[in-house]
């Protein structure tokens, strides 16, 4: 009785990774076409790419301080489908959102002055609204990643890239500065 679990489970496994690989390679496709693109249009403004790259790193490294394991708990969990268990890492997440959006607040003007760049006092509080929406996204991407259904999983986030590409691209066309890399 266990060989057509355990071939399932395999079969499962396979595809989960075929999504995975594909979406990490057209992902990554996506990333380097945008930056072509980018780079062309910000010609003129080409230091735009690096204050956004210092935003990044920022936010990265909010992100990376403060991961406590929320989402690996509940995929590795037992009791990972308990719906009081998924709302009660759902409420910590929401609660790490609000904390990180706050902290962008915070150290933006430091982070802005060390580096003598003013805007960035301006960019990262902007930018750091994405910590928030992270924060309050749906626990359901989650379960998601415990039940191996990458395949919803590599749409919605090669969607959301590709629609987010589209209305980077198109603000740097019509207004070349770093808020088309913001929006």
């Amino acid at each position: 009785m266990r060989a057509p679990r355990e071939a399932s489970l395999k079969a499962t496994a396979v595809k989960a990774s075929m999504w995975t690989m594909g979406g990490f390679a057209f992902g990554n496709f996506l990333r380097l076409v945008s930056n072509l693109i980018l780079a062309y249009l910000l010609v003129d403004n080409i230091g735009a790419l690096g204050l956004m790259a210092l935003v990044n790193s920022f936010l990265q490294g909010l992100r990376m301080f403060s991961d406590v394991g929320f989402n690996l708990g509940l995929i590795q969990h037992k009791k990972g489908d308990d719906k009081l268990y998924v709302n009660t890492a759902w409420t910590l997440q929401a609660i790490r959102g609000v904390v990180l959006y706050g902290a962008c607040w915070l150290f933006a003007l430091p982070f802005a002055s060390y580096y003598g760049e003013p805007i960035l006092a301006q960019l990262i509080p902007i930018t750091g609204v994405i910590t928030l929406l992270n924060g309050c996204a749906s626990s359901g991407m989650i379960l998601a990643k415990r039940n191996l259904d990458v395949k919803k999983l590599t749409l919605i986030e090669l969607g959301t890239q590709s629609a987010g590409l589209v209305v980077m691209l198109v603000w740097a066309f019509l207004h070349p500065s770093v808020w088309a890399l913001v929006a």
